[in-house]
């Protein structure tokens, strides 16, 4: 059996530890006790298994926490959505995609980047528009943030930053306090694309049309419902917002103050400290009864 190395030990307290947090206006002892004792499959050897990797097995034990945890608080973690936290995340977003994933000679990557600039474009009209949105909008400005979240952990691991803590492997160079940070961010990941999964409007196994069509649109509901309009930004807030945030990233880019792993997880994780509400009771909930 080979040890755990220090890296993937942080980075499974690091997401766990999160998890943790982001539920605690809602601890419920047992909803953290069922989480935890599934959680324990992840420890299990695979039937295959010869030399068991305790790192390999910790890090998905932590990534079953993870998804329990947003199954099972998902009233409580379904994040509240507003404009300035769409803004922010999208420059945040375009700094990861550029330092980590891009590569110009490749054309998917053009066709990605012509892909995210048009939601990118409808959050910067979102930031100097003041027009009330409509179940639609709202709707498609929630996935683009789920997609936001998720994108800038996926990035790292083309980056090559991530991968290496699915395996005994160590990211190179990387700190006890970046895998931590790593941990953090790869949490938020996890809960946020549990629920993008939700989104996706095709039937599950052993759900009739009618069923999937009804689970949709109560999810849809609840996450419209989860969209704040009543604190929309006037113009010169956005362009505040771009200038401070979008020039400290160009600065970063430029001069190299900080690893853009470190950044990149930062801009991901330090809004929601900044923000007591962002996951507060829905705002406008049209049905109480939510099945995964």
């Amino acid at each position: 059996m080979s040890e755990a190395p220090p890296h993937a030990l942080l980075f499974s307290l690091g997401a766990v530890s999160h998890a943790v947090w982001l539920v605690r206006r809602d601890l419920r002892a047992g909803g953290l006790t069922l989480s935890a004792l599934v959680s324990l499959i992840g420890l299990f050897p695979g039937r295959n298994e010869r030399d068991y990797d305790l790192s390999y097995h910790l890090v998905y034990s932590a990534l079953i926490f993870c998804v329990m945890i947003a199954v099972t608080f998902r009233r409580s973690l379904l994040p509240r959505v507003n404009e300035k936290i769409l803004l922010a995340y999208t420059l945040a977003f375009w700094y990861a995609f550029l330092v980590m994933a891009y590569e110009p000679d490749w054309w998917f990557w053009k066709a990605l980047a012509a892909l995210f600039a048009l939601p990118s474009l409808g959050v910067l009209w979102l930031g100097v528009s003041s027009r009330p949105l409509g179940f639609g909008l709202k709707l498609g400005f929630y996935a683009w943030y789920l997609v936001l979240v998720i994108s800038m952990v996926l990035f790292q691991f083309t980056y090559g930053y991530l991968l290496p803590f699915f395996s005994s492997a160590a990211p190179a160079d990387g700190s006890g306090a970046g895998a931590f940070l790593g941990g953090m961010a790869f949490c938020y990941m996890v809960i946020n694309g549990t629920y993008l999964y939700q989104m996706l409007p095709f039937r599950r196994k052993r759900e009739s049309e009618a069923e999937a069509r009804r689970r949709w649109k109560e999810w849809t509901d609840l996450m419209t419902g989860r969209y704040d309009d009543s604190c929309q930004l006037c113009g010169w807030q956005s362009l505040s917002i771009v200038a401070i945030l979008g020039g400290a990233l160009a600065a970063n880019y430029s001069l190299g103050f900080a690893d853009h792993v470190t950044l990149v997880n930062l801009s991901l994780l330090v809004p929601l400290a900044l923000m007591p509400s962002s996951h507060a009771p829905p705002l406008d909930i049209k049905r109480d009864s939510v099945k995964i």
